[in-house]
């Protein structure tokens, strides 16, 4: 994955490290719609392209990722990163293993303990649950008496247009 980092220009120069690997910068000038794209820091695939452009910056830059990846992909150089990765962690010694297991009984607390925190959290979702059911119940019942006036209103409603009709 490229770093990248924008510069006074407009322009955004990408890092592969403390290296300037691609850029993306606009066409001509910073009020441009369309931003071209380089990838330098590697060599061109082969059925690749690397350098083009794109209608916008973020655009432009996620080409350059593209490419970069599979350059990487392509030079086998991601199995050689997981094995730095790998080296640089600190070694574990010989002395340095799992702990002994547990006694039957500490094993026993556990999943006793285990088990409380699980009824704990259901206990909890179902408490949940139930809060929702009572706020859905009492909108229902506003919704109800809402309904109720509604319809008192336009058979008063109605009642006073028939009264005005037989006048």
């Amino acid at each position: 994955m490229i770093r990248w980092e924008e510069q006074a220009s407009g322009e955004w120069f990408g890092y592969s490290g403390q290296v300037v690997v691609a850029s993306a910068k606009p066409h001509n000038g910073a009020d441009s719609e369309r931003w071209d794209w380089e990838v330098t820091g590697a060599g061109r695939l082969k059925a690749a392209r690397n350098a083009g452009h794109r209608t916008n910056e973020l655009d432009a830059r996620r080409a350059a990722d593209s490419y970069w990846q599979r350059w990487l992909e392509a030079t086998a150089l991601r199995p050689d990163l997981q094995r730095l990765a790998q080296e640089s962690l600190p070694k574990r010694s010989a002395r340095k293993q799992r702990p002994p297991p547990a006694p039957v009984a500490h094993k026993a607390e556990a999943l006793t303990k285990a088990a409380d925190e699980k009824v704990g959290a259901m206990q909890a979702r179902l408490d949940a649950a139930e809060r929702r059911a009572r706020d859905a119940e009492e909108r229902a019942r506003v919704a109800e008496q809402r309904a109720a006036s509604a319809e008192k209103a336009a058979a008063e409603r109605i009642a006073k247009l028939k009264k005005a009709l037989a006048d």
